[in-house]
């Protein structure tokens, strides 16, 4: 591995993947705020599902919490932008939500692939 990088996690689910990025990010950071892209899912265990629009916004959900803050959908089919300039439009979603966040930000999780909400 690249120095700096020496310990690996190794884990049962993609949930459980995400919750300890998100408390290895909050450790990291200090921070407690994180920005995920609507529509997201990133799993079902507490803090996950915090993390993910596709299950608090659902039927059941409890809503957006005060320290997510959520950037659009990049797509350029349905979604808000499209053409040449999108990417850089859906990049500035993220930034924006960034600075709008009420405490210190922890972090931003994405899908590699949005499945759920794209």
């Amino acid at each position: 591995m690249p120095e700096g990088l020496d310990v690996c996690f190794l884990v049962c689910s993609g949930s459980e993947a995400n919750e300890l990025a998100a408390r290895l990010a909050k450790q990291h950071t200090g921070g407690t705020d994180f920005v995920c892209i609507e529509g997201a899912y990133h799993g079902n265990s507490t803090c996950t599902v915090d993390l993910s629009p596709y299950k608090f916004d659902g039927k059941g959900g409890a809503g957006l919490k005060s320290y997510i803050k959520m950037a659009d959908l990049p797509c350029t089919y349905r979604g808000k932008h499209k053409g040449a300039d999108a990417a850089t439009l859906y990049a500035e979603s993220v930034k924006e939500k960034a600075h709008q966040t009420e405490g210190k930000l922890a972090g931003f999780i994405a899908e590699s692939v949005l499945g759920c909400g794209g």
